[in-house]
């Protein structure tokens, strides 16, 4: 028998979401939004994934205080081609620890292109998961000449979901980073 779900709402002035969670039992979680909220409350943090048609992932347990710094981008494992994705795997874990070394708490919002996932539900997860002060873009996203419509959706929904976030543009998974601390102060 599953343990019992725990739902917990979250509202912005644009935008409420619920996440209905069940324990890591490896059971799936449920996400739903509505929009049309009008007051803004504290948002718990919820360590872990949330699952909306795909993963939201935090890929790297870097969070040593509420993370304040989302990164959107493609992983690499689900993107379709003949290319090797751990070289993009590694360097996009090596520039999320870089966020751990200055005591900058980010998540990664990662997702696939091979028709997996429900993108925007993906995504607009995440970005009402909590405030964010920073919103990075990865290149992945921006980079691909085809996927000039998805760029346009992203953009969108963080415009949407979180207002008041700085959106910021990374050039390689290594520097996200140094993308984000041009909007946002760093501890120290």
């Amino acid at each position: 028998m599953a343990p019992p779900s725990k739902t917990v709402v979250m509202q912005s002035a644009s935008a409420a979401c619920a996440f209905s969670r069940k324990p890591d039992d490896g059971t799936t979680d449920a996400v739903t939004r509505a929009a049309g909220a009008t007051d803004q409350y504290s948002i718990l943090p919820m360590p872990g994934h949330f699952t909306a048609a795909a993963t939201y992932d935090s890929t790297v347990d870097i969070t040593p205080q509420a993370p304040r710094v989302l990164v959107i981008g493609l992983d690499p494992y689900r993107v379709p081609g003949p290319w090797e994705p751990k070289p993009v795997a590694d360097a996009i874990e090596a520039g999320m620890v870089r966020f751990a070394e200055h005591g900058v708490g980010a998540e990664s919002c990662l997702f696939g292109l091979d028709g997996s996932d429900d993108v925007e539900s993906v995504i607009a997860a995440a970005l009402c998961a909590r405030p964010w002060e920073c919103v990075v873009i990865g290149g992945g996203v921006r980079q691909l000449d085809d996927q000039l419509e998805l760029f346009e959706r992203v953009v969108n929904l963080v415009r949407r979901h979180a207002p008041g976030a700085a959106i910021a543009f990374n050039a390689t998974p290594s520097d996200t980073f140094d993308a984000a601390i041009r909007w946002i102060d760093i501890p120290g």
